[in-house]
């Protein structure tokens, strides 16, 4: 493994250095798996993976050296999992992932998809009820380490437009979980669920980051 930047390698990989290529895609393996794991489940992410090397392999050429490879690919790999969904699910295609759940386009209503696993698993079941952009976003914070803007370049918004999503995101999740606002002060209501959620990560084998969004 060499020490070589991701847009070295890249240009490398697009001369025709497979072992570059080979190198490049194996620095983003895991975090590609996880983001797939935790959305599709341990059966299916495969398929997801594979399909996103492919696609990658064919935009390569289209990569510009002014934006991140792994926003870049972390692009695909999105746009790979929306298409799963679609097919998945049968939905259509203009549906909207900035206010339609995983849960929503496969017909679950919250109680079930919240009752359905044990308790300890409750904060995951609630974070599958956010819009999948919103879901996202919460994954790639807290159980891949991306900053806030860093997430903001894969989705081509404002960072000040991710940290809401991300504050909103979080008091869904509270809401869902039923803590009692009234009971302990905001600022260690969401201290907890910030521990939570990367502990979930942890356990999960995708721990993320340390910063943190102000309550």
């Amino acid at each position: 493994m060499s020490d070589a930047p991701d847009l070295e390698l890249a240009a490398r990989w697009r001369e025709g250095d497979r072992a570059a290529g080979d190198e490049l895609v194996g620095r983003y393996y895991d975090q590609l798996r996880g983001y797939f794991v935790n959305a599709v489940g341990e059966k299916e992410h495969l398929d997801l993976l594979h399909d996103t090397f492919v696609r990658l392999t064919t935009a390569l050429a289209r990569f510009e050296a002014t934006a991140s490879f792994r926003t870049f690919l972390f692009v695909i790999a999105r746009n790979t999992r929306i298409d799963y969904y679609r097919k998945h699910y049968k939905i259509a295609k203009n549906f909207d992932a900035s206010h339609s759940s995983v849960e929503d386009v496969a017909g679950v209503t919250p109680s079930t998809a919240v009752t359905r696993l044990e308790e300890g698993r409750r904060l995951n079941a609630c974070i599958r009820l956010l819009p999948i952009d919103d879901r996202e976003m919460v994954e790639l914070f807290y159980w891949h380490g991306w900053r806030a803007t860093e997430i903001a370049e894969l989705f081509g918004k404002p960072e000040a437009t991710i940290r809401t999503r991300l504050r909103r995101a979080r008091l869904s999740v509270r809401h869902c979980l039923g803590e009692q606002l009234e009971e302990v002060s905001r600022g260690d209501l969401v201290n907890e669920l910030e521990q939570q959620l990367r502990e979930l990560g942890c356990e999960l084998g995708i721990p993320g980051g340390r910063e943190v969004i102000d309550p």
